[in-house]
């Protein structure tokens, strides 16, 4: 345990709940369309099978394409969470270091 911590102030500090609400309002909204986006895919595929069949390019059908295209959305969405956390958290989170880390 480092000793040269404030961990308690760090914890109670209005940088550190900024930082953490920063994250958690981007985190919530898209684990919530992740998850819809993934109910609506099963319901489909239970209720409307025959939409997911639908050809598209030559033996590729729509419900393929779609479970297909979460791939590179999952990996722009973790660009653009990336850059989000940068202007967004980090400097809170910088804050918090240099506030309550103690030379020792």
């Amino acid at each position: 345990m480092n000793r040269n911590v404030d961990w308690q102030g760090a914890f109670h500090s209005i940088e550190f709940r900024k930082a953490k609400n920063n994250r958690l309002k981007f985190v919530i909204p898209l684990l919530a369309c992740f998850t819809l986006l993934f109910l609506g895919l099963f319901s489909v595929q239970s209720y409307f099978s025959d939409i997911g069949s639908l050809k598209i390019i030559g033996e590729i059908d729509l419900g393929f394409f779609f479970v297909m295209s979460l791939f590179p959305l999952t990996g722009l969405l973790g660009i653009w969470f990336t850059s989000y956390t940068k202007a967004h958290v980090y400097p809170y989170e910088d804050l918090v270091v240099r506030t309550y880390s103690r030379k020792g």
